[in-house]
């Protein structure tokens, strides 16, 4: 008995999303179910092709009511890949070595060209080209469809890369693992956006023109979601914590401390993912606070008469409401630099005794990373590409400068965000830094390394964050989560551009102290992360 499964679950089609209630990049806008075994996609400028790997046939799916208006036997054993493209869908299978040209106006098979590897598990038509992801090499390579030959090959975004679509500039690529669909530069292999998916399995991928059609083969599922939208903002996962911070100092002797100043970095109460649920309380009460010339707010205490052996301490506390936050970030929706504000410009390209910009070493890494790119997202991309390709996080301690940084190859997330700074700053790209807080494995912890990375102003966006060295891999699925993004793990302390008048390059707090004769003093410094039970 040969089973329609496709047909006959699409006959019942759900009704689509209703229109305006998607807004973000990746939101859903349509969804259908399907058969049990979807897997390629593609359009033909009309309908949704959809193969079944069980049943061995391609469908036609009117986009509009999810019906099944046409049917096709698929030359490959187990279909995975589709791609339309003059007159012909293009179709590659579960380890078949070749590639089918199945002509749509004779439903015949004409041509078969050799396939990039083994297991090639998306298509894309591209202008005369064809895209195929070969998912063993974990390469994307685009062919000859008259032969096969091998044009360019550029490195799949994940090792677990999957369904592709070519949206005429960008490819998109679905990752299995990761729940993620990204697009892609098909010059350079670089993502720039990674959206998630509606399922927990997207396998084949098609553009139809006017937006992207994934199916989820876990859900069984065919959907249609944005790749753009009015709002470019995602705020998702609260999350509510008590912090509390402390410093402590005990006086080694054998002569007393006769003062000694901390200055403590006050949480954020006003950024867009980040709030206070109550007023910060202090232990003791701080002499006074403070503004630096960042706008950085301290609490300011002074120690008087610290006797040998004996501990002081002074912290605050407060309950915070942390989100992970997303910028969708668009090339093309990037402003000029000629739209960045005047004030922000002067304040946040100036050089620092810790970024050295007019450095030789510098100026040539910009030389080599920048060239005559004039986008400011792109010029930001290209340095975070480059001091990810050159530096190796490694905390060793001290904040060296930014030159020495990049010529010794490695550095602590401090170093990365010299390095970053410089870079941006010589290439015209307002930047500063974050710091703060994080919540380290469990949400009941302990933190006392903090951590620091960069802001850059992308007009059109505002402050967007970039983090260097957090980057889990080498991969760009990878890469790609450094950029644009805040985590519901991390509490901002501090926002500033550099050396500051009461922490120097420091960030969540600073100290001096001053005695006669012979001393010196212990500290620790540290911040306990408690969950609040919502």
């Amino acid at each position: 008995m040969i089973r329609t499964c496709v047909a006959l679950i699409l006959m019942g089609a759900l009704a689509p999303v209703a229109a305006g209630l998607a807004s973000c990049p990746g939101d859903v806008v349509t969804t259908f179910p399907t058969g049990d075994y979807p897997t390629g996609l593609t359009w033909d400028g009309t309908h949704v092709w959809l193969a079944d790997r069980d049943c061995g046939r391609l469908y036609a799916i009117d986009p509009t009511s999810g019906a099944l208006v046409d049917s096709v036997e698929c030359p490959a054993f187990s279909p995975l890949g589709l791609a339309y493209g003059e007159g012909s869908i293009w179709v590659s299978g579960y380890y078949e070595d070749g590639i089918y040209r199945l002509d749509m106006a004779t439903r015949k098979v004409v041509d078969v060209i050799s396939a990039p590897g083994d297991l090639t598990t998306g298509l894309a038509w591209d202008n005369g080209y064809l895209w195929a992801c070969d998912a063993s090499a974990k390469e994307i390579v685009k062919l000859d469809p008259l032969d096969g030959t091998t044009i360019k090959t550029i490195r799949a975004p994940s090792r677990y890369s999957n369904g592709l679509a070519f949206d005429g500039k960008y490819l998109w690529v679905s990752d299995r693992r990761n729940d993620k669909i990204y697009s892609v530069v098909p010059e350079t292999g670089l993502v720039v956006l990674a959206l998630d998916s509606p399922g927990p399995y997207p396998r084949g991928l098609a553009w139809s023109g006017e937006g992207l059609w994934g199916v989820d083969y876990q859900q069984d599922s065919l959907y249609s979601i944005l790749t753009d939208g009015d709002n470019l903002r995602k705020i998702s996962e609260p999350k509510q914590a008590r912090v509390r911070f402390t410093f402590k100092v005990r006086s080694q002797g054998p002569d007393p401390i006769d003062e000694y100043n901390i200055y403590l970095a006050l949480p954020h109460a006003d950024l867009e993912h980040q709030s206070l649920l109550e007023e910060i309380t202090f232990d003791p009460g701080p002499q006074d606070f403070l503004l630096d010339k960042w706008g950085q707010r301290f609490a300011h205490f002074t120690l008087a008469d610290i006797e040998p052996g004996e501990t002081r301490r002074v912290g605050y506390e407060t309950a915070v409401e942390i989100n992970d936050a997303h910028l969708f970030l668009i090339p093309e929706r990037v402003g000029s630099l000629q739209r960045i504000p005047g004030d922000i410009r002067r304040e946040y390209t100036v050089d620092g005794e810790r970024l050295l910009i007019e450095d030789p070493v510098i100026q040539g890494a910009i030389a080599e990373a920048v060239g005559d790119e004039t986008n400011p997202y792109w010029i930001m991309r290209n340095i975070f590409e480059y001091v990810n390709d050159h530096v190796e996080y490694e905390r060793v301690g001290g904040w060296d400068t930014a030159p020495n940084v990049l010529k010794r190859g490695t550095g602590s997330c401090s170093e990365f965000s010299f390095v970053f700074m410089a870079m941006a700053r010589g290439a015209g790209l307002p930047t500063r830094f974050c710091a703060g807080v994080m919540e380290r494995g469990d949400e009941a912890s302990m933190d006392d390394v903090y951590h620091r990375w960069t802001e850059v102003y992308l007009p059109g966006y505002g402050w967007v964050p970039v983090d260097a060295s957090a980057t889990a891999g080498e991969w760009q699925s990878d890469r790609i989560r450094a950029i644009g993004s805040y985590t519901n793990r991390g509490l901002i302390t501090t926002i500033g551009g550099g050396d500051s008048e009461y922490v120097g390059w420091g960030y969540n707090y600073g100290f001096a102290q001053s005695y006669s004769g012979r001393t010196s003093a212990d500290r620790s410094v540290y911040a306990d992360w408690e969950p609040i039970e919502q």
